[in-house]
């Protein structure tokens, strides 16, 4: 590899890795900009409907739930939505429901067979809102909401003359301390602690909330026909319809995670997969990203094993080392926004990140390699068929 090459490659990599280290600090600027400001929920409070889509009972869907139902939101109820009523999550919901502060009901949904069981829960549980639902809130069961979280939601999204989707956003730890759910936290601290923006952010399905004439507006039923995402067709209509999808910087939300390591992989795919159907523009972002990553890489190995000019060693030092300082960005973003309990679980996740990054790349590589053309999905033990973005089929395993 000569020595233009390797300096232009180089190139590439040191301007990728400061573009990722002035977006953790923009993205920390954000956090503490949005943490000054105080929305207060208007007066009356308007009636709020929490849906959760849920399918089986995880190891932390009970706690998640019990996070839902012990907000400081004084006009709200929660709906799961479940795929029938031998789902576990079923007999989970009921339970819950018995020493419950907020009300909560619990619709069964049937089998999904053109559509993905998420979307087709969602939908179901759309259909039970009530006359008086005013705000309608999505969460998934893997959402660890702080008691707060309802309020700022309902806060900000009033302050809104237009109408707006908001997000909070996802900020991954190890339930368990397996090599898996370690992997991914750790890829997952550039996505979370990154500057958001709202004409590129798309909307994360495990929180996400609008005014209920807005999701009328939209219509629901057609835009998730035949869908398997739910969050990234939400976020594209509504810039079709020229209103804005905003990320708030000062929800963070953690969203617990026990995978084993083929259970990262298989995560990682899913996710990127959700991209190249629904959103090939980020899709093809991240390849942009993750290419350079590797291919910087690949110029420094070539650089250490010939001769060349100080300059490219000087080039190959800064790039890790903005890489580095990335990392610490996000390692003292991630302790002050999460309890402590949680920031402590994250410290091995913060290692890879901040001086093994090469290892959670590759679970963004595997993602993107294996979703160049994407015909079938698993998720949640359902296999789907795809055409396209459209859903063909449901094929489920035995027990799911």
């Amino acid at each position: 590899m000569g020595t233009i090459v390797v300096t232009a490659l180089l190139a590439i990599w040191l301007a990728f890795a400061a573009t990722g280290l002035a977006g953790a600090l923009v993205f920390a600027h954000q956090r503490r900009t949005f943490g000054r400001m105080r929305f207060a929920p208007p007066s009356p409070p308007p009636r709020v409907a929490v849906i959760v889509p849920m399918k089986g009972a995880g190891p932390d869907a009970a706690r998640c739930l019990a996070a839902i139902l012990d907000q400081d939101y004084p006009a709200y109820r929660v709906v799961v939505a479940v795929e029938a009523a031998s789902d576990p999550a079923h007999r989970l919901a009921r339970d819950a429901a018995a020493s419950a502060k907020a009300p909560l009901g619990v619709v069964a949904a049937g089998l999904a067979e053109t559509r993905g069981q998420k979307v087709h829960n969602l939908l179901a549980g759309f259909a039970a809102l009530a006359p008086d639902d005013a705000i309608v809130c999505f969460a998934d069961a893997d959402a660890l909401w702080p008691r707060e979280t309802l309020s700022t939601i309902v806060g900000e999204l009033s302050a809104w003359d237009t109408p707006v989707l908001l997000s909070g956003y996802r900020w991954m730890f190890p339930s368990t301390a397996t090599s898996g759910a370690v992997l991914a936290a750790a890829a997952s601290l550039p996505v979370a602690a990154i500057a958001k923006s709202p004409r590129w952010d798309i909307a994360w399905g495990g929180t996400m909330a609008a005014k209920r004439d807005t999701l009328d507006r939209l219509g629901l039923g057609t835009l998730w026909d035949r869908s398997l995402s739910d969050d990234v067709p939400l976020s594209r209509a509504m810039r079709a319809a020229g209103l804005d999808v905003k990320l708030m910087p000062d929800l963070v939300v953690p969203s617990s995670c026990d995978f084993a390591l083929g259970g990262a992989f298989g995560f990682a795919r899913r996710q990127y997969a959700m991209l190249r159907l629904y959103a090939p523009r980020h899709w093809l972002f991240a390849l942009a990203v993750w290419g350079a990553f590797f291919a910087g890489l690949g110029a420094a190995i070539a650089a250490a094993a010939a001769p060349m000019p100080a300059f490219v060693h000087w080039m190959t030092g800064s790039a890790l080392a903005l890489g580095v300082l990335r990392g610490l960005v996000h390692a003292a973003v991630a302790l002050r926004a999460l309890p402590r309990e949680l920031g402590a679980r994250l410290r091995g996740a913060i290692v890879l990140d901040t001086l093994f990054p090469l290892l959670p790349a590759l679970l963004h590589a595997y993602g993107l390699a294996t979703t160049a053309c994407v015909r079938r999905v698993r998720w949640a033990g359902i296999g789907y068929r795809l055409d396209g973005q459209e859903v063909k089929s449901a094929e489920r395993s035995l027990g799911s």
